[in-house]
């Protein structure tokens, strides 16, 4: 064998040229130099990256390999033999693993472990180690056969595979030095190897995954394995098969859609019909990994091929690069016809009839062509042979009989990044004879690929776009299938695939294999709710083989902008890193240029959102955790006290919680937890969720801990009221709660009875929620606590309200000394002024509510908050009470909109039950009783609304009267009636009686009507509720005896209404007057 000078590799005795690095051998000096067992390539690309390889998280792929029986082996060879056995064997395996960008980590005595994917990371890592494994168990069977014929001894390999996360550590000056990979990953791979029948290569499920449709494998069962609780799937690996592309296996395993990019075929098809009219073109379609461009490709070749079209292709393959022409081989042989599984002498013959054909002097190229395709009869290199002008007029005739023919052809070349540079000079020959023929040669790369030399000839360029959101999702709707479970998902999955169809595909598969779907392809149904999307093995190594391309400085930037977040601000950035503000702006426009990062109106952001995670998983967790530190100290100095929280306190808890800090990150947690609820309630009671989570892990007997802790489960009870939380779940907070609370600490004693009172109110224990709250303003006042009445006095507005004692709350809150219905309306207490407004009307003062409520939402529109929705239900109610119905239909669709922004169902209900409202006062009757009982069950017994389920029952009733549906409107305004005396609500009965009083006069009832209007007078009287004032005088005329009776009645509510301020019923009535006078 000989040794090639340049990479160690050893080639044939009559090889020319290496067929691992293309160099020549000509002036081989012989044997290996024992320096080091690591290549320049690789030693180099790994000192490269030496800055980041101090420690940090990779996806690997793991090989072991030994020799079955060595010790029994090393006594029958004696200690010469086996040593020379032994320098062989590793010999071997070096070459194999170094042949594919592999690194050996360590040898054991009788065999290796090696990585693919550290330090460099690599993007098909599993393949790699999977080709290497296949070429060691041949170089060794070879060797075997040797060792049996000449001495009598059986040497034998077994290898184990497995891929997954490691933790790799520093190198040096050679990837012996001190260079580690630890963990789960490592301990698998070994217990396969040791599993392993001799001669043959195991591997674990993970890595069976990554080379499905790449591979041959063969699953043996489940294996119980020491160090695992559960048995291992195992499966041998038997065969490489026919090299495939990327694309061809995720078709094989998807069968995703070809979606969305109608443009770009159409500008491929554009550039075919110039070749076809005699003008060759050079077309190259740009775009990252993902993207689609192999698809794109595929799609408009397989269109040319069904339309008659000549298409050969051929495509770089990453662990090939240092095989010269690799590519163009594939492409002559598709251009001869060569079958994939031809024999070296069966494609002989082959080649041979095939250009006697189509050349005349076949017979003097057939030797070159031979040696070109590596397959002539001495054993070439696959290098030509001949030299200078020789070989120049040689790749010349070869490129112009690539290019023509009779007919039209088209050359697909793709993944150019991945070729090696003698196949880059060929391509350049080719693009010069293409534009002479008619030809298409179509090429493909990624952008960050240096285009050189065939920048001249490349005629056109596609710069492939992000795939548009709306074909996305139906891209994921396809793949996932219409199951409704599945709805939820869409948005994210488009997302996080940010514009890339393969990263839809592999999620979604991702999605499947780690147990969150079931069901079968196209067919899935969600199995259990996603609490951490998963990245694709196959997606995390195309990010990570990208970013470990940086330059050291830039891959640290990189890093630490992904700790901060998706999106990040320069100078935050420069502060948390220490380095000059010019310099990292500097680094981050080259980042942007490579397509890592972009700018916009609001700073920096990722260019995808898997390259953060990528970005961000890779690190160490301690560095992550030093990062995290310092960001939020930095942050903290930017927000100032904890309190008033503002947007930045969610920011400074994540970065806490990320830095180990768990005491702070729960104080912290809190404090967002409060921002996040004037906005979206569901986000909110996560947030607080997770601070209880921190707050208890801190543990300890800080007792400022102690009380977040009872302060963030009190805050959950209120949540309740607006978003869906398991019963249990909130009796153990109050509990917990309770136990937590010192016995002097009154101001939290009241909070945790305000927010048990809200859970009452929220289960439709109307009297005794308020009751409740009373308590608690009494505790408050009695301690001079006044803050906490102030603090929630919108929660007492809505019980007292709720309960019928509007005159009472207020009387108690006024109490504290507070001016909040008085001082002009502002951020603390816009929201209480809003329900104040609501209850005006109520009260009878219409002109007052409106002035207030207006001015409430004026805040709540710059603040953006969730109240908006129940401001704008505010409107409708007043509506109906002053009979200015078409401003009314407005507002209660903005309500909509915005209880759908908040993620709150309670919201919801009370948005819905509004704009059912508005409908029906807007004469869309049939509509209005479609929403309103479409918002049934959401006030219903187990209804986060069900506070409210009088009220809505009172309106459909009235609704369904004005529809002429009287039979319905009877049952339902029954069932307000018991509803609203079962929660004790006394405004909503008041609305509910006053509906019964509507029905058509029957003698039969006239007892039943006395006693109803008796309630009616009763309940206004203990509310103070005067502006249903004109409607119980109406009752009155309607259920009268006596004109006169009926006439006075009538007159007394034309004057109540003008009183409330509702002048619109007032101008009906004496309209109605005068036509009954007229006739």
């Amino acid at each position: 064998m000989k040794a090639c000078a340049s990479c160690q590799a050893e080639n044939p005795e009559n090889a020319r040229f290496c067929n691992q690095c293309g160099a020549s051998l000509a002036a081989s000096p012989g044997p290996a130099p024992a320096a080091g067992y690591t290549p320049r390539h690789l030693r180099d690309g790994a000192l490269r990256a030496a800055g980041a390889i101090a420690g940090e998280r990779k996806r690997v792929t793991v090989l072991f390999a030994d020799i079955k029986g060595s010790t029994r082996l090393a006594e029958q060879a004696g200690a010469e033999l086996w040593h020379e056995v032994l320098d062989r064997f590793f010999g071997f395996l070096t070459q194999a693993v170094h042949r594919y960008d592999g690194t050996v980590n360590q040898y054991t005595g009788d065999g290796i472990m090696a990585l693919f994917g550290a330090p460099v990371a690599l993007e098909d890592h599993a393949l790699r180690a999977a080709h290497a494994a296949l070429d060691m168990q041949q170089a060794v069977r070879r060797y075997a056969d040797e060792l049996r014929l000449a001495h009598g001894l059986n040497l034998s390999m077994r290898i184990g595979l497995n891929s997954g996360e490691v933790v790799v550590g520093r190198i040096g000056d050679d990837l012996r030095s001190d260079y580690t990979a630890q963990g789960p990953t490592v301990n698998l791979a070994a217990r396969l190897e040791h599993l392993c029948e001799p001669g043959r290569v195991y591997v674990s499920r993970a890595t069976a995954l990554q080379l499905e449709g790449y591979c041959r494998l063969r699953p043996l069962g489940a294996a119980q394995l020491a160090g695992h609780d559960e048995p291992q799937e195992v499966f041998e690996l038997e065969d490489a098969g026919v090299r495939h592309e990327r694309l061809q296996r995720s078709l094989a395993r998807s069968g995703s859609p070809f979606l969305g990019r109608a443009p770009e075929l159409a500008q491929l098809q554009r550039a075919l019909d110039d070749a076809r009219g005699g003008q060759g073109r050079v077309l190259a379609v740009i775009g990252s990994a993902g993207l689609g461009k192999s698809r794109l490709c595929h799609e408009f070749v397989e269109g040319c091929a069904r339309a008659g079209v000549a298409v050969h292709r051929c495509s770089g393959v990453p662990y090939a690069r240092r095989v010269p022409l690799l590519p163009i081989r594939d492409l002559l042989r598709g251009r001869l016809g060569v079958p994939a599984a031809a024999s070296d002498e069966q494609a002989r013959q082959w080649i041979a009839g095939a250009l006697t054909l189509q050349i005349s002097d076949a017979a003097a190229l057939l030797p070159h062509v031979f040696e070109f395709l590596g397959i002539a009869a001495h054993g070439g290199s696959g290098m030509v042979e001949a030299q200078g002008s020789a070989q120049e007029q040689m790749l010349d005739r070869l490129a112009t009989f690539l290019c023509c023919g009779e007919q039209p052809r088209v050359l697909l070349i793709e993944d150019l990044h991945f070729l090696d540079p003698a196949t880059e000079a060929f391509i350049l020959r080719l693009a010069r004879v293409a534009v002479r023929e008619r030809c298409l040669l179509l090429l493909n790369y990624r952008p960050d690929y240096p285009v050189g030399a065939l920048d001249p000839v490349i005629g056109d360029r596609l710069q492939l776009r992000p795939l548009a959101a709306a074909d996305l999702e139906d891209l994921a709707r396809t793949l996932l299938g219409a199951d409704p479970s599945l709805a939820p998902i869409v948005a994210t999955l488009v997302e996080r695939a940010a514009g890339h169809p393969y990263f839809v595909e592999e999620a979604v598969l991702a999605l499947a294999e780690g147990g969150w779907l079931s069901g079968s392809a196209r067919a899935w149904r969600l199995a259990r709710p996603i609490d951490e999307w998963p990245l694709p093995d196959s997606v995390q190594a195309l990010l990570a083989a990208r970013i470990d391309r940086l330059e050291d400085a830039m891959r640290a930037l990189l890093q630490a902008a992904a700790v901060i977040g998706q999106r990040f601000d320069a100078a935050l950035l420069s502060a948390v890193v220490g380095d000059d503000a010019t310099r990292v702006d500097a680094r981050l426009l080259g980042l942007a240029n490579d397509g890592f990062v972009r700018s916009d109106d609001e700073g920096w952001v990722f260019a995808h959102p898997l390259l953060q995670e990528v970005a961000y998983r890779g690190q160490l967790e301690s560095r992550r955790r030093g990062v995290h530190a310092e960001l939020a100290r930095l942050l903290e100095q930017r927000h100032g006290p904890i309190e008033p929280p503002r947007e930045i306190s969610t920011r400074i808890a994540h970065h806490w919680r990320g830095a180990g800090d768990a005491g702070r990150a729960g104080l912290w947690g809190l404090a967002a937890a409060r921002w996040v609820s004037t906005r979206n309630f569901e986000t909110a009671t996560d947030q607080c969720r997770v601070a209880i989570a921190d707050l208890d892990r801190a543990g300890g007997d800080d007792p400022a801990l102690i009380r977040t802790g009872a302060l963030a489960r009190a805050m959950l009870l209120r949540l309740a009221q607006f978003t869906p939380i398991a019963a249990d779940e909130l009796e153990r907070a109050y509990e917990e709660a309770r136990r937590m609370v010192a016995a002097d600490d009154v101001a939290l004693r009241a909070e945790l009875g305000v927010s048990y009172g809200n859970r009452l109110l929220h289960r439709g224990r109307v009297d005794e929620a308020a009751r409740t709250h009373e308590q608690a303003i009494a505790l408050a006042m009695a301690h001079g606590e006044t803050s906490v009445i102030n603090r929630f006095r919108v929660a007492f507005l809505i019980s007292f309200n709720a309960a019928g004692r509007l005159r009472q709350v207020l009387e108690l809150l006024d109490a504290t000394g507070d001016d909040w219905r008085t001082r002009p309306v502002d951020k603390e207490n816009y929201m209480s002024r809003a329900y104040y407004g609501l209850m005006l009307g109520w009260m009878g003062r219409l002109d007052e509510a409106y002035r207030h409520l207006q001015a409430a939402m004026q805040i709540a529109i710059a603040e953006q908050g969730a109240a908006m929705s129940w401001m704008y239900a505010a409107l409708v109610d007043l509506a109906l009470l002053s009979g200015d119905f078409p401003p009314a239909l407005m507002a209660a669709e903005r309500g909509m909109r915005c209880a759908a922004e908040s993620g709150s169902p309670f919201l919801r209900a009370i948005a819905q039950r509004a704009l059912g409202l508005a409908l029906g006062l807007n004469d869309r009757r049939a509509e209005a009783i479609e929403v309103l009982r479409e918002a049934q069950p959401m006030v219903g017994p187990n209804g986060l609304a069900h506070l409210y389920e009088a009220n809505l029952l009172a309106t459909l009733a009235l609704i369904e009267q004005e529809a002429g549906r009287e039979q319905e409107a009877e049952r339902t305004v029954q069932a307000a009636c018991v509803s609203a005396r079962g929660s004790g609500s006394r405004v909503w009965e008041i609305l509910a009686v006053l509906v019964w009083l509507r029905q058509p006069v029957r003698a039969a009832r006239r007892g039943e009507a006395r006693e109803a209007i008796a309630r009616v007078d009763e309940l206004m009287a203990f509310t103070g509720a005067e502006g249903f004032r004109p409607w119980l005088h109406l009752a009155r005329a309607h259920w009268s005896e006596h004109q006169e009776e009926v006439e006075a009645f009538t007159a007394l509510a034309r004057q109540a209404f003008v009183t409330i301020g509702a002048p619109a019923y007032a101008g009906k009535l004496q309209a109605e007057a005068m036509l009954d006078a007229a006739g």
